[in-house]
């Protein structure tokens, strides 16, 4: 896959690095690596975007998108991990005295569709 965004979102290219990523769990430690400054930022800049992000995609068959599309939907996912934090944590990882993020595996079934 290339790192480069269709050319109408080129805007959000400096959060390919840190936010995109191809698995839920490599999105989860992305965002637990953040501050929450930097998490707050991506966060606010992609709900700027994320109705225009959601119209492109629509036009094309999620199982069949094109490698910049690819790269873009992953970065519309990590704001859904960006939310958690900012929306319901106001931390980067969970609530204090939860259980545990590490003993936690996650697979989620949208990975199935870029394995």
């Amino acid at each position: 896959m290339n790192n480069k965004l269709p050319e109408k979102f080129q805007d959000l290219e400096p959060f390919i690095v840190g936010w995109a990523a191809p698995s839920h769990e490599a999105r989860w430690h992305n965002r637990q690596a953040k501050s929450m400054a930097e998490i707050k930022d991506f966060y606010d800049y992609m709900l700027t975007r994320i109705d225009q992000i959601f119209d492109y995609l629509d036009q094309f068959p999620l199982q069949r998108l094109p490698d910049d599309a690819k790269l873009l939907f992953q970065l519309a996912l990590s704001l859904a991990e960006a939310g958690m934090a900012v929306e319901q944590f106001s931390a980067p990882d969970a609530a204090p005295g939860s259980f545990p993020a590490s003993r936690i595996g996650t697979k989620a079934v949208i990975d199935k569709l870029f394995a």
